[in-house]
């Protein structure tokens, strides 16, 4: 019976000292996604602050064209216009003008810091590939449901990991009831 205890009693210490182990890697775990979600969230707080000082920008930019001799008559529509599922923004220059005097059509960049003018000639000859808009639909529709059978996989993963533990106490229980 000595035997028996001394061997029971080496197996729970065993497991005690694992669970432990497991139990600390789990939280250091938690605290590493935390901190990676606490990245990710400042990083895209960022990223919105910035668009919005880009469109700020813009709106200035259009200011500075006297508006009796110039007139806006184009601006690409941003990703939030397009809920961010359309290359128009990256693909096209930002704003359209027509001088009035002369009917003359341009097309202006804004950058931050500078505005860099593209001349309508310029525009004519340069060779921009731009898929269909039904194309840019059917791509963003397959990766919308790409998305969402990725997060229905790792919605599976903590019930399947719940149900292996389970099934481990389980046979550990068994094992060292011996009975």
């Amino acid at each position: 019976m000595s035997l028996l205890s001394s061997i029971r009693e080496r197996i729970s210490s065993s497991f005690e000292r694992w669970r432990n182990r497991r139990q600390e890697e789990k939280e250091r775990k938690q605290i590493e996604r935390e901190r990676r979600l606490e990245q990710q969230r400042r990083e895209e707080e960022q990223r919105k602050f910035l668009y919005r000082l880009g469109n700020d920008f813009e709106d200035y930019v259009i200011t500075m064209f006297n508006p009796e001799k110039f007139e806006p008559i184009h601006r690409t529509p941003t990703n939030d216009d397009t809920n961010g599922r359309f290359v128009h923004s990256m693909v096209y220059p930002d704003l359209r003008f027509r001088e009035i005097a002369t009917g003359r059509k341009f097309w202006v960049e804004v950058k931050f810091g500078h505005i860099s003018s593209l001349s309508a000639e310029g525009l004519a000859q340069a060779k921009i590939p731009v898929v269909s808009m039904e194309e840019q639909e059917r791509i963003a529709d397959l990766l919308d449901s790409f998305d969402a059978y990725c997060n229905d996989l790792t919605g599976s993963i903590p019930a399947e990991i719940e149900a292996r533990k389970k099934q481990y106490e389980y046979y550990r229980d068994k094992l060292l009831t011996l009975n």
